[in-house]
């Protein structure tokens, strides 16, 4: 309530910061969940195309109801196809270098910066997750920056809610539900709304710095009992198939991942 709402002057200002925190969030998130198991990396078909979602900038809004990336839009496409060019070859040097850390070499050499061109091709061909991840991203924002500044009303605040359990809903199709991590996002909104107003931020983990090494996610990444670190409910997984290894270090830059 203490930001302009939709029609008022400075709405936009707010709308952009939180479309870009809710970006930021997914991308580390999403990192962490399936970077933690290098045994993950195997799977080259997925992480390619979340290498991909990585590689692509954030997606700055411009104007009213247009606050993600629209894969309908031809723009949106190019735009992207420019960006995965660019950054692949950082975030394949990032992931050979967390498989050389592990003694995984033979990995690594898949995932060397040289055969960039050969996964921006693979995704160019085939990127059916990749857009999914990003509908899933527009999905979230969508469901969160309208409700900027407005009286909303507890239907309201419950669908936004719904939305971001319902895309973060097994993106990696292998069983597991994600929708644990929605508390998170609403979090993250109002730590960017706060940044906006000038107060200090509060319980945010990407602006963070070391959002790997919180207590938080510690508990939600390992299946640790997160009663004493994390100050909402947070739904527990049904199935764990091992403990999850945090990460040694962020696949994203820092600057990013904050």
């Amino acid at each position: 309530m203490a930001v302009p709402a939709d029609g008022e002057a400075g709405f936009m200002k707010g709308a952009v910061r939180v479309s870009l925190q809710l970006q930021k969030t997914l991308r580390c998130w999403l990192q962490m969940q399936w970077f933690a198991d290098t045994e993950n990396l195997a799977d080259t078909a997925k992480s390619a195309q979340l290498l991909a979602y990585l590689a692509c900038k954030l997606y700055t809004p411009k104007a009213k109801d247009a606050y993600a990336y629209d894969l309908l839009d031809d723009w949106s496409s190019a735009a992207l196809e420019r960006t995965i060019k660019t950054d692949m070859p950082d975030v394949l040097a990032r992931v050979a270098n967390l498989l050389r850390i592990t003694g995984k070499h033979d990995l690594a050499d898949y995932y060397n910066p040289s055969h960039a061109s050969w996964f921006v091709s693979e995704i160019e061909r085939n990127g059916r997750l990749f857009r999914e991840i990003l509908a899933r991203e527009s999905r979230i924002v969508h469901a969160w920056v309208p409700l900027i500044g407005a009286r909303v009303k507890e239907k309201q605040l419950e669908n936004a809610r719904r939305e971001t359990r319902i895309a973060l809903n097994e993106i990696f199709r292998r069983g597991e539900d994600l929708g644990y991590l929605a508390p998170l996002f609403e979090i993250e909104v109002v730590a960017a709304l706060e940044l906006y107003i000038g107060r200090p931020v509060g319980r945010s983990l990407s602006l963070a710095g070391n959002p790997e090494r919180a207590p938080e996610s510690v508990a939600l990444l390992c299946g640790r009992d997160n009663s004493n670190v994390i100050p909402f409910p947070v739904m527990t997984r049904h199935e764990r198939r091992k403990p999850r290894r945090i990460v040694p270090f962020s696949l994203i830059d820092a600057e990013e991942a904050a």
